[in-house]
């Protein structure tokens, strides 16, 4: 099991609402958690916290979630995956609020037709931030935004709305500063930090709610899987074990490396099986991914988990066909819960399409 921050562990103990601002930075907001990529001393507490990777955090503990004008640094995909873990950490009926730079608004600062408002903001940008710049242009403005201010993806509001909603976000919203349909997140943006109604220009504030479905059951049973024989399709140069059925057993030890256990080569529909010793009625399947970057998590996006008793003639009783990370962590791993008891001997996953599969741990739980 991974070590929990004790940051994290005491806020969650104390009195709500539970509030979490990522990226916070120097400033804490008084009664919310704060995380950035590294500890900034204030004092409000404050957890360290990869945007780009699993969040180190357990799932539906959070009233709300912030974030101001951070999602714009981050890669496209890596913003997929912050909002993909917001909504895993947010309680059900919880809210999620981002503001990030507008590119309705890039587009307008550089139209001839732009405000007077858009011509100070150019201006001041460039005289501001632009040394030596011989005169207020369009591609100095540009440079200046992207490059000076290390933002690396911005987003329009259509952008914005589909990354929320497939996420598993609803009720997806376009709210101005400092307003909002939710009280824990109004007043919150500092506009001051700016010259008069220049964050107000730049920004979009989008606000989404976590659907109320309940979080899937406890698993009942026992994890069949424990201890158990597995192997895997192949091997490679960085599989931890000589042979697949010593890589793939590592799956089922209980183990957690705090990286991965298996490791197959790149090859055409990969897979990893158990052989649970016996038709077993299978009640609940926990799957970890290897613990790491979104963009190595991402392989085993989809997959499908097949069953049989011979270890030949193979059924396919899941089939998982979305882009929204698997993660690898006690804290947060998918789960699949059939909608009625399945029963079988062996249980395979396999990925579609030609990647690598890894895996840091499969339960199976349920009864022989």
């Amino acid at each position: 099991m991974h070590d929990v921050d004790p940051v994290l562990l005491a806020y969650l103990r104390g009195p709500g609402p539970h509030r979490l601002e990522i990226g916070s930075g120097h400033n804490g907001k008084k009664g919310w958690l704060s995380s950035d990529l590294h500890r900034f001393p204030h004092e409000e507490p404050a957890i360290v916290l990869d945007a780009a990777a699993t969040f180190p955090i357990p799932s539906d503990c959070f009233d709300c979630v912030y974030s101001e004008h951070m999602i714009e640094h981050l890669p496209y995909e890596a913003g997929r995956n912050m909002i993909e873990e917001c909504h895993r950490i947010l309680k059900p009926g919880g809210a999620i609020r981002v503001v990030t730079p507008s590119l309705g608004f890039l587009l307008r600062v550089i139209s001839p037709d732009r405000s007077a408002l858009e011509e100070r903001y150019r201006e001041w940008s460039v005289r501001q931030f632009v040394a030596n710049a011989p005169a207020v242009t369009n591609a100095l403005f540009i440079n200046n935004f992207m490059r000076n201010w290390r933002h690396t993806f911005i987003y329009d509001r259509e952008t914005l709305d589909l990354a929320l909603r497939r996420s598993g976000f609803e009720r997806v919203t376009e709210q101005e500063l400092n307003r909002s349909d939710h009280a824990l997140l109004r007043d919150l943006e500092n506009e001051k930090r700016l010259p008069p109604g220049f964050l107000a220009l730049e920004s979009m504030v989008m606000e989404a709610v976590k659907g109320a479905a309940p979080s899937a059951r406890a698993p009942r049973g026992r994890n069949l899987a424990l201890g158990k024989t597995a192997t895997q399709s192949s091997v490679s140069e960085w599989s931890r074990e000589a042979t697949p059925e010593l890589d793939a057993t590592r799956v089922v030890s209980g183990n957690f490396t705090g990286s991965y256990n298996c490791h197959t080569e790149r090859e055409m529909r990969p897979w990893w099986r158990v052989d649970l010793e016996q038709r077993c009625r299978i009640e609940q399947v926990r799957i970890y991914n290897r613990v790491t970057t979104w963009y190595v998590a991402q392989r085993t996006s989809r997959f499908e988990l097949q069953v049989c008793d011979d270890d030949r003639t193979w059924r396919t009783v899941f089939r998982k066909d979305s882009d929204t990370l698997v993660h690898g962590t006690p804290l947060s791993h998918f789960i699949w819960t059939p909608e009625a008891p399945v029963e079988a001997r062996y249980v395979r996953l396999q990925l579609p399409g030609q990647e690598f599969l890894h895996l840091e741990q499969v339960e199976i739980y349920g009864e022989g």
